[in-house]
């Protein structure tokens, strides 16, 4: 049974607190997802009024049937969170769990202190700490993040721009690059940093590849530059036995997954063994990673016993480590680490201009090294091809 303190609830941080310790986390979370949806700007999500679309089955599943019974009432009988009287005639709790329900935070909420902090789902709320504390530090988490996503727009707007071949292009008269080159040349450049992944994106991030040639930083042509087998080369980190760290060095050495199908991956006509690979990382069964789950395990035991103990916690975990990895490495190394340079990084790829092909080439493979112990491969990437470059 939910137990909650005698206060007036006139904010989303005063409602969460009044809960017990074991229910604000599960109130939290659902919260930070409705203020994400509802800030939103993707189609799909919610309606003309600002309602937010969610399935009943899901709020039960992510959140428990004792959220639905007891939280979400408390939460509109305060009116901190609003549905839409239009969306569903009678009462939530005779509707089957499959059936669809709108809901928003109230308008004078949103800019409620709470909004900034708790719409950082991965700063999880613990029961040892006090709550004022907690509040403190996930806002200076947020604020040091914002600064982060702002510093970075402003190199972006201050170095990019495409030549005057962009709009000959094909490609270049679909509407959404057409708004590509409209939001560069006025600036309006949108960024953000993942909060599960910690991956940047911007604009380039989903432009189409032929016409990322087109890019000019500080008025200069452009070139990128590549990590080969990026993921498979993160994950030499983690393995900590000697004899399988040589014979994992050898796969890397050559085209790894290549190595991975001689050794019995397989392939699909719809998969690589490059997306299978990707497919395992993500925690997928072995009957949908194509072999890789018994490749792992014969050839390297030690590190497979660690990763399926760890797996048990979180299926995830390991994608999420790697991802969380690329972009320490790639943007706060690589990109905030050499602000003085007019470049630019997509994932585990780097958009620099031609003269500073070299200098961009030694600062991954430093960074590289420093984060995993390892150089890495790096090519540079063509409308063609992959050109492998040496130091």
């Amino acid at each position: 049974m939910i137990i909650y303190k005698p206060t007036t609830q006139n904010s989303l941080t005063e409602f969460v607190d009044s809960l017990a310790e074991d229910e604000q986390d599960i109130c939290s979370h659902f919260l930070s997802k409705l203020y994400v949806r509802q800030k939103s700007d993707k189609d799909g999500t919610k309606n003309e009024f600002g309602f937010v679309y969610l399935k009943m089955e899901y709020i039960q599943n992510l959140h428990g049937q004792s959220f639905i019974d007891c939280i979400l009432p408390r939460l509109m009988e305060e009116q901190l969170i609003l549905r839409d009287p239009n969306f569903v005639a009678s009462d939530y709790s005779t509707h089957k769990k499959s059936h669809s329900m709108s809901y928003k935070i109230a308008p004078h909420l949103l800019g409620d202190k709470w909004t900034l902090s708790e719409a950082t789902p991965q700063i999880k709320r613990r029961a040892s700490r006090k709550v004022a504390d907690l509040t403190t530090r996930e806002l200076r988490t947020y604020k040091r993040e914002e600064k982060k996503i702002q510093k970075i727009r402003h190199h972006i707007i201050k170095n990019l721009s495409l030549d005057d071949d962009y709009n000959d292009s094909p490609h270049a008269q679909n509407p959404r690059e057409c708004m590509f080159a409209a939001k560069v040349g006025a600036g309006e450049i949108r960024v953000s940093i993942s909060e599960v992944t910690g991956r940047l994106y911007t604009p380039i991030t989903t432009l189409l590849g032929d016409l990322r040639e087109h890019i000019l930083l500080a008025g200069e042509k452009t070139c990128i530059l590549d990590i080969k087998s990026s993921q498979p080369f993160l994950l030499y980190a983690h393995i900590t036995d000697c004899e399988e760290q040589t014979k994992y060095q050898i796969w890397l050495d050559n085209d790894f997954y290549a190595t991975l199908e001689h050794n019995g991956a397989r392939p699909t006509s719809k998969d690589r063994v490059k997306d299978l690979f990707c497919y395992w990382l993500g925690g997928c069964s072995d009957a949908n990673s194509g072999g890789i789950n018994d490749v792992m395990k014969k050839h390297f035991p030690v590190f497979y016993k660690q990763h399926m103990k760890k797996r048990r916690a979180n299926y995830k975990y390991l994608s999420l480590e790697l991802s969380n990895l690329e972009a320490k490495i790639m943007i706060d190394t690589v990109l905030l680490g050499n602000m003085n340079l007019p470049l630019l990084t997509i994932h585990d790829a780097c958009i620099c201009r031609e003269s500073d092909k070299m200098e961009v080439f030694q600062l991954i493979r430093d960074a590289f090294f420093k984060h995993v112990g390892r150089i890495p491969r790096i090519c540079e990437e063509t409308a063609d091809s992959k050109v492998e470059l040496v130091a």
